[in-house]
């Protein structure tokens, strides 16, 4: 009997598993007129990634270790 339960309470499992993943409606690909230039907020067209001296500035405070960790004001970026 204990079997039996089993394998019901596994099957049971897999069909709701399987019927919540079939739901998901999937993201339809943005188009154009909706994305961001360069791919993310904020990123301006055209424009290429920041010179290291000017995002790593000397207000920088660096800890060192297995990466670089650098805090500028309130942001932190890692090496």
């Amino acid at each position: 009997m204990s079997q039996h339960l089993n394998r019901f309470f596994l099957i049971a499992v897999a069909a709701t598993v399987s019927a919540t993943v079939m739901a998901q409606q999937p993201t339809p690909p943005r188009t154009d007129s909706t994305r961001r230039p360069g791919g993310f907020p904020g990123a301006a067209a055209n424009q290429g990634p920041k010179a290291y001296k000017d995002v790593i500035t000397d207000k920088a405070k660096t800890d060192e270790g297995m990466f670089k960790v650098h805090k500028v004001d309130e942001k932190y970026f890692f090496e």
